[in-house]
């Protein structure tokens, strides 16, 4: 994730709980291809986990809604 400030940083600004550590975060952009798999489901780094489990509205907690 770079610099230990960058990812303090990130901590108060999405309010995350002393739990939650950033390891990395997500550039969206255009790629020319995709790999089959994400590389840490290729690597079986940790056992998946339902998206509405994961994704929050602007900080911690809120979770996202298509209502």
């Amino acid at each position: 994730m770079g610099k230990y400030s960058q990812a303090r940083g990130l901590v108060k600004l999405l309010k995350l709980p002393k739990k939650v550590v950033p390891v990395a975060y997500l550039c969206v952009g255009y790629t020319k291809q995709f790999a089959p798999e994400p590389e840490l489901k290729t690597a079986k780094w940790n056992p998946e986990v339902p998206l509405n489990e994961l994704i929050f509205w602007d900080q911690w907690g809120n979770k996202f809604s298509e209502d």
